[in-house]
């Protein structure tokens, strides 16, 4: 809510907002302050005909019925449009986490595949250490060209290294 009412206006406004508000059944909080505050003003003439119209028929308003006012008539946004908001951003933020967490597993997985990238990689020349190098450079460059072919924004893992009896002939896409 907001006001555009000089100090004194703002200060006698409240005054008898405030004693509106010590009148009903309701408790004191910030939206019966907003909805007696803009009552009082005549800020809003339609919060004001409900007002006038609930009190003639109960005298008092209980914290239901400000409530009730409040989503209507004061409120930037209604206090289910409020809840939904935040249970949005609670599955949203839930969602990330497991982002999170997968990319994680991703990133570990990525890990290990470097790590054995680079023990292969750093064998000695006796033991086919320059056969694995020209492997593991074909087999990036294999899977580089598929992922040029699959558009922007690809990624294809080359296959990890198998023995030579059950070698795979092609790229694997993620």
């Amino acid at each position: 809510m907001r006001n555009h009412h000089r100090t004194t206006q703002s200060s006698e406004y409240l005054r008898f907002a405030v004693k509106h508000m010590t009148q009903q059944q309701a408790p004191l909080h910030p939206a019966s302050h907003a909805v007696w505050y803009q009552d009082v003003a005549g800020i809003n003439p339609h919060l004001q005909a409900e007002v006038d119209e609930l009190l003639q028929r109960s005298r008092r308003l209980d914290d239901a019925d400000v409530y009730a006012l409040y989503d209507r008539y004061t409120a930037e946004f209604g206090t289910a449009t409020a809840l939904r908001i935040g249970e949005s951003v609670g599955h949203l933020m839930d969602q990330v986490s497991e982002s999170a967490a997968q990319m994680g597993h991703e990133v570990s997985r990525f890990g290990d595949s470097l790590e054995d990238w680079s023990d292969t990689l750093s064998e000695p020349e006796s033991a086919g250490g320059e056969a694995a190098k020209a492997d593991f450079v074909n087999r990036a460059d294999r899977a580089l060209y598929l992922a040029k072919t699959q558009g922007r924004n690809q990624v294809i893992l080359a296959p990890r290294p198998q023995p030579a009896n059950s070698r795979q002939t092609g790229p694997q896409l993620r």
